[in-house]
């Protein structure tokens, strides 16, 4: 949670359009998809697109969104191939356990939250569906494209502080949805 309420109000607005971002580049690319990835990528586009508005209304990625995500990105692996189920398996546990890795040595030494929990259950289910080798290029382009929105706001509104926080869940669900959609096309040639 923000450390001032008002502070999140400058990052609603560009978090929220990532999140229609996110959509709209899942539903433009899946075109080129078969049929069974084009489904699943109509319903990860559309979980992560609501986690996203989520998150920056409320700073919370909740369960009833990302554990869903994982445990279809593991059933997917299971029952349709492309990575096996021990690949899917180990990119969930290293997604989840990278973030809070971060997040509480975070805490530890500023003794207040900088990464929720949300956040390394959005990376499991990343994991899950992209496999722990993808799991670099999901965090590189949400942390990009937070930091070039961070900078626009900082812009716009000159109000950025050291206490400002911004929902990072709709950067890394764009990240997400942008590295499994290059992975399915082959974009990115990691097996």
């Amino acid at each position: 949670m923000p450390a001032d309420p008002k502070d999140a109000k400058i990052y609603m607005l560009p978090s929220i359009s990532v999140g229609f971002v996110a959509l709209g580049f899942a539903f433009a690319a899946f075109e080129s998809l078969s049929p069974p990835e084009r489904y699943f990528g109509v319903i990860l586009a559309l979980l992560l697109g609501l986690a996203s508005i989520i998150d920056a209304r409320h700073f919370i990625l909740p369960d009833v969104i990302t554990l869903p995500l994982t445990v279809m990105g593991l059933g997917i692996a299971a029952i349709f191939g492309g990575l096996t189920i021990f690949e899917s398996a180990i990119g969930a546990v290293a997604g989840y356990a990278s973030f809070w890795l971060i997040a509480s040595l975070y805490k530890r030494r500023r003794g207040i939250d900088g990464l929720g929990l949300g956040d390394a259950k959005l990376m499991a289910a990343a994991g899950a569906w992209c496999g722990v080798l993808l799991l670099p290029f999901v965090v590189l382009v949400g942390s990009v494209s937070a930091l070039i929105w961070v900078a626009i706001a900082a812009l716009y509104t000159r109000q950025l502080k050291a206490t400002s926080a911004i929902p990072f869940g709709p950067f890394l669900s764009l990240g997400f949805i942008i590295v499994w959609l290059a992975h399915q096309r082959d974009w990115i040639p990691i097996p």
